[in-house]
């Protein structure tokens, strides 16, 4: 997972802990695992948050499809969401956290 984030932004900082192979994980020691992310938050903080901030979209639509009919009708009811087709719901915003928000009342 770490590798694949690393693709998208080259700047991004990660601490791999584990290891997946298969159904199962192989990780480090917890102390180590501790030791390692630290280091990497300190190496980021000194750095600057500037560095690794991305700029936003100005705005954003979603559109979420719902294996049954009534789940997407239930989230229709959303301020500002709507109904796409019977199983999909739509919004949008130029507001993230909206966007976010959204999410969390829909798939909760």
């Amino acid at each position: 997972i770490c590798a694949e984030a690393r693709q998208l932004d080259d700047e991004l900082v990660t601490t791999s802990v584990s290891k997946g192979i298969g159904a199962s994980s192989v990780s480090i020691h917890p102390d180590a695992a501790v030791q390692q992310i630290r280091a990497d938050v300190q190496k980021c903080l000194a750095t600057g948050a500037s560095a690794y901030s991305n700029k936003l979209p100005e705005s954003f639509k979603v559109e979420l499809r719902f294996k049954h009919h009534d789940d997407a009708y239930r989230g229709s009811f959303y301020p500002g969401a709507s109904l796409k087709d019977a199983s999909t719901v739509r919004f949008e915003s130029s507001d993230y956290m909206e966007i976010m928000k959204f999410f969390l009342f829909m798939l909760s």
